[in-house]
Protein backbone atom coordinates (compact mmCIF):
# COMPACT_ATOMS: atom_id res chain seq x y z
CA UNK A 1 0.00 0.00 0.00
CA UNK A 2 1.22 3.58 -0.86
CA UNK A 3 0.08 6.54 0.86
CA UNK A 4 0.50 9.71 -0.20
CA UNK A 5 -0.01 12.98 1.85
CA UNK A 6 0.05 16.72 -0.11
CA UNK A 7 0.08 19.56 3.20
CA UNK A 8 -0.24 23.18 1.68
CA UNK A 9 -1.15 24.31 5.08
CA UNK A 10 0.88 25.59 7.28
CA UNK A 11 4.07 24.39 5.42
CA UNK A 12 3.94 23.43 1.67
CA UNK A 13 5.20 19.24 1.68
CA UNK A 14 4.31 15.89 0.00
CA UNK A 15 4.95 13.14 2.51
CA UNK A 16 4.88 9.24 0.41
CA UNK A 17 5.06 6.19 2.38
CA UNK A 18 5.06 3.05 1.03
CA UNK A 19 3.92 0.06 3.48
CA UNK A 20 4.75 -3.73 2.66
CA UNK A 21 3.20 -6.46 4.63
CA UNK A 22 4.43 -10.11 5.00
CA UNK A 23 2.89 -13.31 4.38
CA UNK A 24 1.07 -12.96 7.74
CA UNK A 25 -0.75 -9.56 6.87
CA UNK A 26 1.51 -8.08 9.38
CA UNK A 27 3.94 -4.97 8.48
CA UNK A 28 7.25 -5.43 6.99
CA UNK A 29 8.81 -2.20 6.23
CA UNK A 30 8.13 1.17 5.86
CA UNK A 31 9.28 3.43 3.27
CA UNK A 32 9.49 7.31 3.66
CA UNK A 33 10.03 10.26 1.17
CA UNK A 34 9.44 13.95 2.36
CA UNK A 35 9.39 16.37 -0.39
CA UNK A 36 9.49 20.20 -0.25
CA UNK A 37 7.20 20.27 -3.72
CA UNK A 38 8.38 23.49 -4.44
CA UNK A 39 11.81 22.20 -5.54
CA UNK A 40 10.63 18.32 -6.13
CA UNK A 41 13.50 17.02 -3.74
CA UNK A 42 13.58 14.65 -0.84
CA UNK A 43 15.10 15.57 2.42
CA UNK A 44 16.46 14.60 5.50
CA UNK A 45 13.84 12.27 6.76
CA UNK A 46 13.86 10.15 3.87
CA UNK A 47 13.90 6.49 5.71
CA UNK A 48 13.48 3.00 5.31
CA UNK A 49 12.46 1.13 8.30
CA UNK A 50 12.29 -3.06 8.35
CA UNK A 51 10.95 -5.35 10.54
CA UNK A 52 11.56 -9.17 10.58
CA UNK A 53 9.16 -11.05 9.43
CA UNK A 54 6.61 -12.52 12.06
CA UNK A 55 4.53 -15.59 12.62
CA UNK A 56 0.62 -14.40 13.16
CA UNK A 57 1.07 -15.00 16.96
CA UNK A 58 4.44 -13.66 17.35
CA UNK A 59 5.07 -9.74 17.16
CA UNK A 60 8.78 -8.20 15.68
CA UNK A 61 11.02 -8.28 18.58
CA UNK A 62 13.13 -5.85 16.55
CA UNK A 63 13.46 -3.06 13.83
CA UNK A 64 15.86 -1.13 11.95
CA UNK A 65 16.31 1.98 10.44
CA UNK A 66 18.03 3.52 7.67
CA UNK A 67 18.12 7.05 6.83
CA UNK A 68 18.12 6.70 2.59
CA UNK A 69 18.53 10.96 2.19
CA UNK A 70 20.08 13.60 3.98
CA UNK A 71 21.51 16.72 4.46
CA UNK A 72 22.37 17.16 7.84
CA UNK A 73 21.91 14.75 11.05
CA UNK A 74 20.88 11.81 10.55
CA UNK A 75 22.88 11.79 7.99
CA UNK A 76 22.78 9.56 4.81
CA UNK A 77 22.89 5.82 5.35
CA UNK A 78 22.56 6.60 9.49
CA UNK A 79 21.45 3.47 11.28
CA UNK A 80 19.61 2.74 14.39
CA UNK A 81 18.50 -1.06 16.04
CA UNK A 82 15.72 -0.87 18.15
CA UNK A 83 14.88 -4.04 20.28
CA UNK A 84 10.36 -4.29 21.16
CA UNK A 85 8.92 -5.49 24.18
CA UNK A 86 5.11 -6.47 24.74
CA UNK A 87 2.68 -7.04 27.27
CA UNK A 88 0.60 -9.90 28.05
CA UNK A 89 -1.89 -8.56 25.40
CA UNK A 90 0.46 -8.19 22.94
CA UNK A 91 0.86 -4.57 23.39
CA UNK A 92 4.13 -2.75 22.91
CA UNK A 93 5.07 -1.54 26.23
CA UNK A 94 9.04 -0.45 25.39
CA UNK A 95 11.33 0.38 22.04
CA UNK A 96 15.00 0.36 22.92
CA UNK A 97 17.41 1.88 20.89
CA UNK A 98 20.14 -0.62 21.32
CA UNK A 99 22.45 0.71 18.34
CA UNK A 100 23.40 3.46 15.93
CA UNK A 101 25.52 5.16 13.74
CA UNK A 102 26.00 8.57 12.45
CA UNK A 103 26.00 9.93 15.87
CA UNK A 104 25.66 13.74 15.92
CA UNK A 105 27.18 15.38 18.89
CA UNK A 106 24.11 17.25 19.58
CA UNK A 107 22.28 14.30 19.97
CA UNK A 108 24.58 11.60 21.25
CA UNK A 109 22.02 9.29 23.05
CA UNK A 110 20.67 6.15 22.52
CA UNK A 111 16.31 6.83 23.62
CA UNK A 112 14.10 4.29 25.01
CA UNK A 113 10.38 5.10 24.46
CA UNK A 114 7.63 3.33 27.25
CA UNK A 115 4.08 3.13 26.55
CA UNK A 116 1.54 2.43 29.20
CA UNK A 117 -2.21 1.57 29.17
CA UNK A 118 -5.23 2.63 31.45
CA UNK A 119 -8.41 1.81 29.95
CA UNK A 120 -8.90 4.05 26.62
CA UNK A 121 -5.62 5.86 27.65
CA UNK A 122 -2.34 5.12 25.94
CA UNK A 123 0.78 7.66 27.68
CA UNK A 124 4.21 7.39 25.27
CA UNK A 125 7.23 8.51 27.25
CA UNK A 126 10.93 8.78 25.43
CA UNK A 127 13.91 8.95 28.01
CA UNK A 128 17.42 8.98 27.32
CA UNK A 129 20.71 8.44 29.92
CA UNK A 130 21.83 11.16 31.90
CA UNK A 131 24.79 12.20 31.10
CA UNK A 132 25.78 13.68 34.03
CA UNK A 133 24.35 10.93 36.88
CA UNK A 134 24.99 7.44 36.06
CA UNK A 135 22.09 5.08 36.28
CA UNK A 136 19.63 7.59 36.12
CA UNK A 137 17.39 9.30 32.87
CA UNK A 138 15.92 12.34 31.95
CA UNK A 139 12.77 12.99 29.76
CA UNK A 140 12.68 13.79 25.64
CA UNK A 141 9.00 13.30 24.87
CA UNK A 142 5.84 12.75 26.38
CA UNK A 143 2.19 11.93 24.59
CA UNK A 144 -1.01 11.01 25.72
CA UNK A 145 -3.70 9.38 23.21
CA UNK A 146 -7.33 9.13 24.18
CA UNK A 147 -9.88 6.47 22.51
CA UNK A 148 -13.28 6.72 22.36
CA UNK A 149 -14.86 3.28 19.92
CA UNK A 150 -11.25 2.45 19.26
CA UNK A 151 -11.16 5.80 17.71
CA UNK A 152 -7.84 7.79 18.39
CA UNK A 153 -10.23 11.36 19.44
CA UNK A 154 -7.21 12.79 21.26
CA UNK A 155 -3.67 13.64 21.48
CA UNK A 156 -2.02 15.39 23.66
CA UNK A 157 1.93 16.94 23.00
CA UNK A 158 4.38 18.08 25.54
CA UNK A 159 7.03 19.95 25.84
CA UNK A 160 9.84 18.65 28.41
CA UNK A 161 12.45 20.85 28.44
CA UNK A 162 15.05 21.85 31.94
CA UNK A 163 12.73 19.57 33.66
CA UNK A 164 9.92 21.28 33.65
CA UNK A 165 6.61 19.54 31.17
CA UNK A 166 3.84 21.86 29.80
CA UNK A 167 1.43 21.29 26.70
CA UNK A 168 2.47 21.99 23.50
CA UNK A 169 0.36 20.67 20.79
CA UNK A 170 -3.17 19.57 21.09
CA UNK A 171 -4.79 17.49 18.53
CA UNK A 172 -8.82 16.47 18.85
CA UNK A 173 -10.62 14.08 16.11
CA UNK A 174 -13.66 13.37 14.90
CA UNK A 175 -14.55 10.29 12.66
CA UNK A 176 -16.28 9.50 9.28
CA UNK A 177 -17.76 6.25 8.42
CA UNK A 178 -14.98 5.24 6.13
CA UNK A 179 -13.33 2.67 7.37
CA UNK A 180 -9.54 3.26 7.62
CA UNK A 181 -7.01 1.47 4.90
CA UNK A 182 -4.12 1.23 7.43
CA UNK A 183 -6.03 -0.07 10.10
CA UNK A 184 -5.78 -4.15 11.00
CA UNK A 185 -7.05 -5.37 14.29
CA UNK A 186 -3.81 -7.24 15.43
CA UNK A 187 -1.37 -4.14 14.00
CA UNK A 188 -3.33 -1.91 15.85
CA UNK A 189 -2.90 -3.67 19.30
CA UNK A 190 0.59 -4.70 18.94
CA UNK A 191 2.05 -1.41 17.02
CA UNK A 192 -0.85 0.98 16.52
CA UNK A 193 0.70 3.32 19.65
CA UNK A 194 4.42 3.00 18.45
CA UNK A 195 3.23 4.43 14.99
CA UNK A 196 1.67 7.32 16.16
CA UNK A 197 3.71 8.19 18.19
CA UNK A 198 6.80 8.45 15.84
CA UNK A 199 4.06 10.15 13.68
CA UNK A 200 3.90 7.13 10.89
CA UNK A 201 0.20 7.20 10.63
CA UNK A 202 -2.95 6.44 12.65
CA UNK A 203 -2.96 2.49 12.79
CA UNK A 204 -4.85 2.53 15.95
CA UNK A 205 -8.34 4.10 14.38
CA UNK A 206 -11.10 1.67 12.30
CA UNK A 207 -12.30 4.73 10.93
CA UNK A 208 -11.08 8.13 8.86
CA UNK A 209 -11.39 11.25 10.32
CA UNK A 210 -14.19 13.71 9.61
CA UNK A 211 -12.66 17.00 11.04
CA UNK A 212 -9.25 17.87 12.97
CA UNK A 213 -8.75 20.66 15.22
CA UNK A 214 -5.17 21.53 15.87
CA UNK A 215 -3.89 23.76 18.54
CA UNK A 216 -0.27 24.56 18.72
CA UNK A 217 2.52 26.76 19.98
CA UNK A 218 3.94 27.31 17.33
CA UNK A 219 1.38 27.02 14.46
CA UNK A 220 -1.59 28.39 16.62
CA UNK A 221 -5.44 26.73 16.42
CA UNK A 222 -7.19 25.67 12.79
CA UNK A 223 -9.79 23.24 12.53
CA UNK A 224 -10.29 21.33 8.77
CA UNK A 225 -12.74 19.12 7.60
CA UNK A 226 -12.36 16.42 5.76
CA UNK A 227 -13.95 13.96 2.70
CA UNK A 228 -13.39 10.78 1.97
CA UNK A 229 -13.89 8.80 -2.14
CA UNK A 230 -14.17 5.24 -2.25
CA UNK A 231 -13.43 3.04 -5.49
CA UNK A 232 -15.64 0.26 -6.85
CA UNK A 233 -14.64 -1.95 -4.06
CA UNK A 234 -15.78 0.23 -1.47
CA UNK A 235 -11.94 1.42 -0.61
CA UNK A 236 -11.07 5.04 0.20
CA UNK A 237 -8.45 6.09 -2.51
CA UNK A 238 -8.52 9.78 -2.04
CA UNK A 239 -9.51 12.36 0.29
CA UNK A 240 -8.96 16.72 0.91
CA UNK A 241 -9.08 18.11 4.06
CA UNK A 242 -10.57 21.77 4.18
CA UNK A 243 -10.29 25.02 6.00
CA UNK A 244 -13.44 25.43 8.38
CA UNK A 245 -13.83 29.11 8.33
CA UNK A 246 -12.14 29.77 4.67
CA UNK A 247 -13.30 26.51 3.26
CA UNK A 248 -9.78 26.34 1.27
CA UNK A 249 -8.38 23.20 1.15
CA UNK A 250 -5.10 22.87 3.13
CA UNK A 251 -4.20 18.60 2.20
CA UNK A 252 -5.16 15.98 -0.15
CA UNK A 253 -4.56 12.28 0.28
CA UNK A 254 -4.39 9.61 -2.01
CA UNK A 255 -4.11 5.86 -1.29
CA UNK A 256 -2.80 2.79 -3.42
CA UNK A 257 -3.35 -0.40 -2.98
Amino acid sequence: MSVTEYQSAPVITKTVRNFSYDQNQQLGAVYTHTYDTSGGQAYLDSSLITYPSSSATTPPASYDIIWMIGSVNPTQSATEHHLLYYDGQERIIKDSTSSKTNISNANPNLFTVYFGYNNSTIVAQSLYPDPNHAGFSLMNALDTFSLFNGNLVNSLQYTVAGGNTSIFRTDTYLFSASKNPLYESTLANRLGAELRFINFGDFISPYLMSQWTSNSSTTGQFTRNYNWVTDSLGRVVQGFGTDKISGQVTDYWTFQY
